[in-house]
């Protein structure tokens, strides 16, 4: 719109009051709130509210000159747009693209509904403009950019569109000037493209919106592109008249020489439409390839004709500036006052244009897909008086990422579970794992940590990491292989805090433990002389070995437990056993007493010393290493490990308090056996009740028990998916993963996980997470290298005694034996 005045000589009055003109019926209303003064003009006062200047000779002016001592801005203002970039993730779908479109649908307003859509201020007169929308692609050689722009006062509206029908895309605002930096009438080539028929006749409405027609066209020919070569496509669209077909359907009508319509076209007007703009912008340093590079996405885009068909019109050199200011920079719709020359379209046309690539183009073509972007951080994650576990990123947000912990009971049921971390070698499981336990023990949690492995140095092993990370005060240290002083694992403890029936109890775990439990005569014979001996292997394995002490300890249990002793009399000592039943039970037992360090942990007499039971209502962090290879062996390690999880869980089932332990299986194939595998599937159902919490580290399901890991996925687990290079283990958790695709998964990086979290009753969406670094390179360290020397000596028996209690014991069965006392005759237990 022009604002005219026309100068004169003479100086009027003052004007206080609104001025109205009205001009190619487009309004403007100008306030003024101050006099202003003007040099002489003609002036025709209709009435009091308005005056209308009469002027003589026209000039167009954006700002009125200096008049007195006064300046006054009077200008149209520029119409302001927002721009936004959509960036694809491996789920995004454009079958709500029709939905988008018709969001838009009844947003065309008459003059009359304008009038109160302007506005003024510093900037000028703002004046009304059709709600518009444009969808512009970007295409080099190395990206593939799409943008949305519209209106400064449709932003918002827009925006709410494009997250409900590409649900998960990220979306940045950007610059608009940054799509068409470089781009000069001396280095591009521009078409605008019409309808070559009416708008009454339809370009392909085929559903589109489970095709690539034409992206897959654009990206293929980006390859051709040079470095520094830049392909733009902007199409732009705003709601037309409602009844827009009447005059597309009297066109249709008049124009007889035309071939007749489909029933595409037919099905068109019955839609709302849409009057579009289509533009194609060709970038290159290289002249000679312009129209070259252009007539590829010319061709791509008209594999949409139909009825109708597209038509470009190469934009004038000369032209070229005016046309990037005035129309593609301004992002501007012509709408031509000849129906014949509309350019309408309908949603079922426009979805062609305004689409972003599905996954198989994203993996075809290797697009710069945030394909991380699709998770979110639940709140419950974000506590900031939580357990540190590491952090995610979503879009250009760090969250630190924390379990909830409190010390309500409802909070203690959820926290105390199964926590799993699964992954190749050398990923960040044992890291991750020490992490956990360090964070857990600030909060005052104790944990029972067994190392087979027992690799050297804080920066590998599990029990060092963890020593050289808590405080003194706050540590267990000991070593099942140390020969000097051994540490006594009997079940003397456990027996007295299970009280009566508590001998029962661990005979028959003991025959589970030996395996012995698919024949009846070694089950019935392992759990008889288990509850004679009071379940003390060494006990169990001399009075397999010697008659002599099977008769001690017979005269022993007249005193204490005559049923007992009479049970021994009659199936024991008065019988002779078949020698496969007794060399079965003895066998096993002589596999654990065969190695000498193991021997010397239960041959020694019973101590008080290493009380399990104290340490755990303590809250200590127990270390209790065990090194399989040139230590108690894969046997010991197996039996060790059992003895030392039914302990643990026995106790925590007696304590019932809420004092919190977790116990770790690292790589539980190296010690799992048939019974332990059983013990730990009740305890995975059971443990939060009791405020014991396990840790698992394992790489991959296959190296589990079936049934374990089954009772894994049931126990309501936390689990911790690292980088793992076999594809069944994704493919297999491939609903539990989603929306996470696999392939996406796959990528997963050292020391990052993968979190399936499970809180408070609800399976959470699975994000990555960068876990947190190993201990050394985020907290003060401590010197407990000297602990386990110490706690040797204050929790185990010198090797000299415990020989010497051993040498007494033996010497005294071999010499009764050598003086020739015989076990009396009498008829043989069937086996």
């Amino acid at each position: 719109m022009k604002v005219v005045v026309t100068p004169r000589k003479k100086l009027c009055k003052p004007i206080e009051k609104p001025i109205k003109q009205y001009k190619e019926r487009l309004p403007a209303v100008i306030k003024m709130n101050y006099p202003i003064k003007t040099e002489g003009y003609q002036v025709k006062q209709i009435n009091q509210d308005v005056t209308i200047y009469q002027p003589k000779m026209k000039q167009t002016i954006e700002t009125l000159k200096e008049f007195g001592n006064e300046k006054i801005g009077f200008k149209i203002a520029e119409p302001k747009n927002v721009t936004y970039r959509i960036q694809p993730v491996p789920s995004t779908k454009n079958d709500k693209v029709n939905l988008f479109i018709d969001a838009y649908a009844n947003n065309y307003r008459q003059l009359a509904q304008q009038l109160s859509r302007i506005k003024w201020d510093e900037e000028g007169v703002h004046l009304p403009e059709q709600d518009k929308v444009f969808f512009e692609t970007e295409i080099t050689n190395k990206a593939f950019n799409q943008y949305i722009t519209t209106s400064e006062n449709l932003a918002e509206y827009t925006k709410q569109q494009v997250d409900f029908t590409w649900f998960k895309s990220p979306i940045y605002r950007v610059k608009e000037d940054k799509i068409y930096k470089g781009v000069h009438s001396e280095n591009t080539i521009g078409y605008e493209f019409s309808l070559q028929r009416s708008s009454g006749l339809a370009l392909d409405m085929v559903n589109q919106q489970y095709t690539e027609k034409p992206l897959r066209e654009f990206l293929e020919l980006s390859k051709t592109l040079l470095k520094g070569e830049k392909v733009i496509i902007q199409f732009g669209f705003k709601s037309c008249e409602s009844d827009w077909w009447k005059d597309a359907e009297a066109e249709i009508k008049n124009n007889r020489k035309g071939s007749k319509p489909t029933d595409k076209s037919k099905l068109k007007l019955g839609f709302a439409g849409f009057d579009c703009c289509l533009r194609l912008i060709v970038n290159t340093a290289d002249k000679s390839r312009l129209e070259t590079v252009a007539r590829g996405y010319i061709l791509s885009l008209k594999q949409l004709d139909d009825d109708n068909k597209l038509i470009e019109k190469k934009v004038h050199k000369k032209k070229f500036d005016a046309w990037l200011n005035k129309k593609v920079l301004k992002r501007k719709i012509t709408v031509p006052y000849k129906f014949t020359n509309r350019f309408i379209l309908t949603h079922r046309e426009i979805k062609n244009f305004i689409k972003i690539p599905q996954r198989t183009l994203q993996k075809d073509f290797e697009l710069d897909v945030n394909e991380r972007e699709e998770t979110t951080v639940h709140k419950s994650l974000l506590s900031k008086s939580g357990l540190r576990i590491g952090h995610s990123k979503v879009g250009d947000e760090n969250y630190p990422i924390t379990l909830p912990f409190n010390k309500t009971k409802q909070a203690l049921d959820d926290f105390m579970k199964t926590y799993v971390f699964m992954g190749a070698p050398r990923t960040g499981k044992d890291t991750s794992q020490c992490n956990f336990l360090i964070e857990a023990a600030k909060f005052g949690c104790g944990a029972i940590v067994p190392d087979v492995i027992d690799e050297k140095g804080n920066d590998r092993g599990m029990a060092d990491t963890l020593r050289d990370a808590i405080p003194k005060d706050k540590l267990i240290d000991v070593d099942l292989c140390d020969t000097n002083y051994p540490i006594y694992l009997g079940f003397d403890d456990l027996i007295e805090l299970i009280g009566e029936g508590g001998v029962d109890e661990i005979a028959s775990d003991l025959v589970r433990i030996l395996d012995l439990e698919e024949h009846y005569a070694s089950k019935s014979l392992t759990r008889l002389i288990a509850k004679a001996c009071r379940c003390n292997l060494y006990n169990m394995f001399c009075f397999l070995k010697s008659d002599s002490y099977a008769k001690e300890v017979y005269n022993q249990l007249l005193s204490t437990d005559e049923l007992l002793a009479m049970q021994v009399k009659n199936e024991y000592i008065d019988v002779t056993v078949p020698a496969n039943v007794k060399g079965a039970v003895l066998s096993r037992i002589d596999d654990l007493l065969g190695i000498g360090i193991v021997k010397n942990m239960f041959a020694q007499k019973p101590s008080a010393r290493f009380n399990l039971k104290k340490f755990i209502e303590e809250n200590k962090v127990v270390l209790i290493r065990m090194r399989k290879t040139g230590g108690v062996g894969e046997f010991g390690a197996r039996v060790l490990m059992n003895i030392l999880t039914l302990k643990v869980f026995r106790i925590k089932k007696m304590l019932q308090n809420d004092t919190c332990t977790f116990m770790v299986f690292n790589e539980p194939h190296q010690y799992d056996s048939k019974a332990l595998t059983q013990t730990m599937e009740d305890m995975l159902l059971e443990c939060p009740k009791y405020r014991l919490g396990l840790l698992f580290a394992f790489h991959h399901p296959a190296k589990l028990p079936k049934s374990l890991w089954d009772n894994m996925q049931t126990a309501a687990m936390n689990f911790f998916l690292f980088k793992n290079t076999n594809f069944s283990v994704y493919k297999d958790l491939a609903d539990q993963l989603k929306p996470i695709d696999i392939d996406v998964a796959m990528k997963t990086e050292k020391y990052e996980s993968i979190f399936l979290p499970y809180i408070n009753g609800k399976q959470l969406t699975p994000l990555f997470v960068k876990m947190l670094p190993p201990a050394k390179d985020r907290q003060e360290m401590y010197d407990n290298s000297d602990l386990k020397g110490q706690h040797a000596i204050k929790y185990g028996t010198p090797i000299t005694i415990v020989r010497q209690s051993i040498k007494e014991r033996e010497m005294a069965m071999y010499t009764k034996e050598e003086d020739g006392e015989e076990k009396p005759k009498s008829k043989s237990k069937k086996a």
